[in-house]
């Protein structure tokens, strides 16, 4: 059905991939699943929390959050069951303002528009967290913040696994295309313009994007370590 399912990892610190952890492993087969790994604050994954490369999609604030056990005695939880519920609630904001979007769709935009964790990339399909602001811009807010939206759909995209989204490539093309059509002058939307030639293995116009960057916006960062990078 037209329906995204969020379920939670699990709270055993076990690799899901090593085994079909009930119902968390249906996000392998399923396009409107998406597995929730728990998060702590600074973004690391919970010691607690199930993992998995190919199982668990995208992370989620799991520690220390406030929870109602019983009417009128909220208490502050951990777990995957913890983490779960932000997505969902993220999932439903996201289709109230864009009810023409599918759960398959939002599934696949969900990990694209994650929030990049280097230690996640261990651990979740889409190597980082759920950027609920980032995600909203792909469909309300100005030209900039859709141009900013549609830039980390490029970057995220372009670097994902074939067996994952078999058709990341194109998308982050399109997506690429977007940000930049939204406002050129955006220095995200030509960091992901050089991605993309990156990916591509054409250095020499990566390098010209990225200067474009720079030149917009010389306290950027992210652009500066593109630019060392590519060179």
């Amino acid at each position: 059905p037209d329906v995204l399912f969020v379920v939670a990892a699990g709270n055993e610190n076990i690799d899901n991939d090593l085994e079909y952890t009930t119902p968390a492993y249906l996000a392998r087969f399923y396009p409107n699943v998406i597995t929730v790994a728990a998060t702590r604050p600074g973004d690391a994954i919970c010691g607690f929390s199930n993992w998995g490369l190919d199982s668990v999609d995208i992370g989620a604030p799991g520690e220390d959050i406030l929870s109602t056990v019983i009417p009128e005695a909220p208490v502050y939880m951990n777990g995957t069951s913890m983490a779960a519920p932000y997505v969902a609630g993220v999932a439903a904001l996201v289709r109230a303002l864009a009810p023409t979007m599918t759960a398959a769709e939002l599934r696949r935009l969900m990990a694209y528009t994650a929030r990049d964790i280097e230690q996640l990339h261990h651990y979740v399909s889409s190597g980082g967290v759920i950027d609920r602001e980032i995600l909203k811009g792909l469909v309300q807010g100005t030209p900039r913040a859709r141009s900013n939206a549609q830039a980390r759909v490029a970057i995220n995209a372009s670097l994902l696994s074939d067996s994952l989204y078999p058709r990341h490539a194109e998308d982050a093309r399109i997506a690429a295309d977007k940000a930049m059509q939204l406002d050129g002058t955006n220095v995200e939307a030509w960091r992901a313009k050089a991605q993309l030639l990156t990916v591509a293995g054409d250095q020499e116009k990566a390098l010209e994007a990225i200067e474009r960057a720079v030149a917009l916006d010389p306290r950027s960062e992210p652009a500066w370590m593109d630019r060392a990078a590519i060179t």
